[in-house]
């Protein structure tokens, strides 16, 4: 997590405890550094403030990069309750990674109850990338999203892109805009793959813009494929 360093806060993690609660960028980051390390089961996350990651706004951030990166919290398998906050300001970049609020999930995860708004998520290759979940499962509830999403390559789902454990989608929104240059896109999941999945009550009202054309762009409204 090159440049993280600098900018996390885990002076509020005690091994151990079962609960934590988060206020601050610096101990949102904190988590995601703390995940390179941890699963989180059993743990559960709660934001107690609105957190805002970057000032300014998501559109410009194609040409003028924002003061702080975001990796994606990693093998989460804890739960995540955004009490009704809102995380913004969140921007990533890079190549052939996992990109999104969590870069991989575990099937027995929560997540729940939080916007993420006006933030900017740009990748290429072939690894999954989203807003909310890169790759895994888990059950994810109330949950909007409208970032922005520029992907060179292939995976690409407003809520979640690559999904191959047991999850449950309900009452998710993603209401942000899809830039994609090759195939397999899904308003809310990308693609499905060898699990039992269940989208209930999920809304895509966004766009989607996709320039492949060699044997169908397989872009879906709710699923890719």
């Amino acid at each position: 997590m090159e440049g993280v360093e600098k900018d996390y806060d885990i002076s509020w993690y005690v091994k151990g405890n079962y609960y934590f609660e988060i206020t601050t960028r610096e101990e949102l980051y904190g988590l995601m550094y703390l995940s390179a390390s941890n699963d989180f089961t059993d743990v559960v996350f709660k934001l107690g403030a609105d957190i805002v990651v970057n000032e300014g706004k998501a559109a410009e951030w194609e040409k003028e990069v924002p003061e702080f990166s975001w990796y994606g919290i990693r093998r989460f398998n804890g739960t995540f309750d955004g009490q009704g906050h809102t995380i913004s300001g969140l921007y990533g970049k890079g190549f052939e990674i996992r990109m999104a609020l969590f870069a991989d999930s575990k099937k027995s995860c929560t997540v729940k109850n939080f916007s993420l708004v006006n933030s900017y998520f740009e990748t290429s290759g072939h690894r999954g990338t989203a807003s909310i979940v890169s790759h895994g499962g888990g059950k994810f509830t109330k949950i909007y999203s409208d970032a922005i999403i520029v992907h060179r390559g292939e995976n690409v789902g407003g809520i979640a892109s690559s999904i191959d454990e047991q999850a449950t989608f309900e009452e998710c929104w993603f209401d942000g805009d899809i830039n994609i240059t090759n195939r397999d896109c899904g308003g809310i999941v990308d693609e499905v793959l060898g699990a039992r999945v269940t989208i209930k009550h999920c809304l895509f009202s966004g766009s989607i813009s996709s320039i492949y054309d060699v044997g169908g762009t397989r872009t879906g409204g709710l699923i890719g494929r």
